[in-house]
């Protein structure tokens, strides 16, 4: 427009510049032009560079970010199962080596937890809880080393003491034999027999009771003997307890190894999201800058070039002087040229108005202000000329950068939709392990009330079956002793009665008196010897297939005995014993699916914190994608102003422009040779 403001007042004097000064002025205008063409391409073509950059670096920036992204969920995914087999391994190491006491405060503190939470819940839920308890407890002590340290020292102060009690028995049992054997030397055979009988009796039974703890048969002894027992078994699982949590701690070192390389390598690749994600907004607000720019100059630009044109084909339009001429110009239709020009100014002020367009209100007022000078025509022409090829140009470069625009933003909605689709999978993953939680959490009450009750009924059952024993070996001990009791009788019986001779009718009743007792004695000692097979085979069968009865033979508990009379009798306490092993592999099976239930919700509960903190990420990479595609198109796309209502309204411009420029060509057949129009010429030249 500057370059615009400078030819019209050359226009406007032209008729008093001679030849030479008028190509010299077309000449410079050339010149300005050409600079202008070539400043206008380099432009171009410098912009083209930089949006190929812009877009080479978003697209570049954009992979190393979604690279990253990646690569974190990876590692995150890494780093969130080595923290869960870390924390696995600190409690399990933790349960070989805590001291008993801690140990047993944290097993209490957790339970207790429990209790706290059993407001409003059935009593017997108290009841399992506090043997849960009592369970773990009795299960640490096969690992715990400080407990079972505990415990080797308190066995071995045991056995210690054990040993020197029985060493004491020992020693008063020779004292005993001692005093006896001084006994029946000092009183020698003039004593009584019975009194010596006596002492004898005692010194035997003493050597007796002393070669039995010798020979390990006393209760000392087998008190000794289990004190060692459990002081070896607690030596061996302590040495199977230390192996093992050297084994974990290995474990636990190279997994903490692990996880400070995964941290490490997470970091990184944080860093490296970081920077892609910093490219990204930096390189949308430097090409955003550069677009901006390039359209400002581009405009400017193409404004000097049609003022520049224009400029140069109004003076070439101008007819030569021949020498120094004078004018005398008369208008043979001026009335009429100056309503076709009020006409179509009005047109373009029209159109103006119509479209809205600040372009054609500028040029129409500009052409109001040519029209009142004497080369009206020319100035008008040339300006409705520079205003359509500078509209043209500008339609043209706006769409070369819709057509850049387009191309971008159709890969970053495509990006935004990947993101999204990521997204919604994240979110269904997470419903999917949530709903996953919840069944196998009924599974895993619905077995633990199984588990319950399995436990309860053996434990009813090993109460029945010792309260059976009990009665079983009291009846044992009370039938064999009836039993000799009325073998005796019928012994002495049998001397009276069986072997006396003699006649008469006196002996033959008391005979038969007698053979009626004996058989009533013989049928009562039956009956007893009967109650104490059975009684034997029940003490017999308790915790064994086979036993031994009173006669020696081994005999089979799923099998019967048999008596006198031909009556059978199955063992009960065997049949108890059966259903113990039922209940006991039922309760194996339960507390193994219980455990598989656990390790499976601990799985899920895992699973389920990695998918939510994958579904976060899901989420973060959508909102950026949403970022960048939001950036791009205001950057690409004017606020309110689409660019097909843009183009539709340049091209209304153009055609209202176009059609001010066919009405001024068209006032007369000689507006191709005369740019004034129908004028007509009185020229009168003056020598030179």
């Amino acid at each position: 427009m500057r370059l615009l403001s400078l030819a019209f007042p050359a226009l406007a004097g032209a008729a008093s510049i001679k030849g030479n000064a008028i190509s010299g002025i077309i000449k410079t205008l050339k010149q300005l032009l050409k600079n202008s063409e070539t400043d206008s391409k380099d432009k171009a073509e410098l912009y083209d560079k930089t949006a190929c950059d812009c877009r080479d670096d978003m697209r570049s920036y954009t992979n190393q970010f979604e690279v990253a992204q990646k690569e974190i969920d990876r590692l995150t995914a890494v780093e969130e199962e080595l923290l869960g087999t870390k924390s696995a391994l600190e409690k399990r190491i933790a349960k070989y080596k805590t001291s008993k006491t801690d140990l047993e405060e944290s097993i209490k503190k957790e339970y207790s937890e429990m209790m706290s939470k059993t407001e409003g819940k059935a009593v017997n839920f108290i009841e399992e809880t506090t043997a849960d308890q009592d369970e773990a407890l009795e299960e640490l002590k096969s690992i715990n080393q400080p407990y079972m340290k505990d415990e080797i020292k308190l066995h071995s102060a045991e056995l210690d003491t054990t040993k020197a009690k029985c060493q004491e028995r020992i020693a008063k049992c020779d004292a005993m034999i001692g005093a006896c054997d001084k006994v029946v030397t000092i009183m020698g055979e003039s004593s009584s027999k019975a009194i010596i009988s006596m002492v004898e009796k005692l010194r035997k039974h003493s050597f007796d009771r002393k070669t039995e703890m010798l020979e390990g048969k006393d209760e000392c002894q087998a008190k000794i003997h289990d004190l060692e027992e459990k002081i070896s078994s607690n030596q061996g699982f302590l040495e199977l307890s230390i192996t093992a949590s050297e084994k974990l701690e290995a474990e636990l070192s190279e997994t903490t190894a692990k996880l400070g390389k995964t941290r490490e390598l997470l970091g990184d690749e944080k860093e490296i999201r970081s920077t892609a994600k910093k490219g990204v907004a930096e390189t949308t607000t430097s090409c955003e800058k550069a677009a901006k720019q390039y359209d400002e100059d581009a405009k400017l630009l193409t404004a000097e070039i049609a003022g520049l044109t224009g400029a140069i084909a109004a003076l070439q339009k101008m007819p030569a002087p021949a020498g120094e001429s004078s004018f005398l110009q008369r208008g043979t239709s001026e009335k009429e040229l100056h309503q076709r020009v009020e006409r179509t100014l009005a047109q373009l002020a029209s159109s103006a108005a119509v479209l809205h367009s600040s372009r054609l209100s500028s040029i129409a007022l500009q052409l109001n202000v040519r029209a009142s000078k004497p080369d009206y025509f020319i100035s008008i022409r040339n300006l409705i000329e520079t205003m359509v090829t500078r509209l043209e140009d500008e339609q043209d470069a706006e769409t070369s950068k819709s057509d850049w625009c387009a191309q971008t933003l159709q890969e970053m909605k495509g990006n935004k939709d990947t993101a999204d689709t990521d997204h919604q999978a994240a979110v269904t993953l997470v419903k999917d392990t949530q709903a996953e939680l919840v069944r196998l959490n009924e599974e895993l009450r619905s077995e633990q009330k199984t588990l319950a009750d399995l436990k309860a009924d053996l434990s009813e059952l090993e109460k029945l079956m010792a309260e059976k024993d009990a009665y079983y070996k009291a009846l044992l001990e009370e039938k064999v002793a009836g039993e000799a009791a009325l073998q005796e009788a019928i012994g002495f019986l049998q001397e009276i009665y069986g072997e006396t001779g003699g006649s008469g009718d006196f002996n033959s009743q008391r005979t038969t008196s007698g053979g009626s007792v004996i058989k009533l004695l013989q049928n009562l000692e039956a009956d007893y010897g009967w109650a104490a097979d059975q009684a034997k085979m029940e003490t017999g069968c308790i915790a064994a297939s086979s036993f031994a009865d009173r006669k020696g033979e081994t005999i089979g508990c799923d099998g019967v005995i048999v008596n006198e009379e031909s009556a059978q009798y199955e063992s009960e306490q065997y049949k108890n014993q059966e259903r113990k092993i039922t209940l006991e592999t039922d309760i194996g099976v339960s507390a193994k699916e219980i455990q598989k239930l656990e390790i499976g919700i601990d799985t899920e509960t895992v699973n389920l914190e990695k998918f939510q903190k994958e579904m976060e990420t899901k989420n973060g990479a959508l909102e950026t994608a949403k970022e960048i595609l939001k950036a791009r198109q205001e950057a690409c796309v004017n606020a309110g102003d689409q660019f097909e209502a843009r183009k539709k309204r340049r091209e209304e411009e153009i055609a209202a422009l176009k059609d001010a420029l066919g009405v001024l060509e068209t006032h007369s057949k000689d507006s191709e040779e005369n740019d004034m129009g129908a004028l007509g010429f009185l020229q009168r030249g003056i020598s030179a």
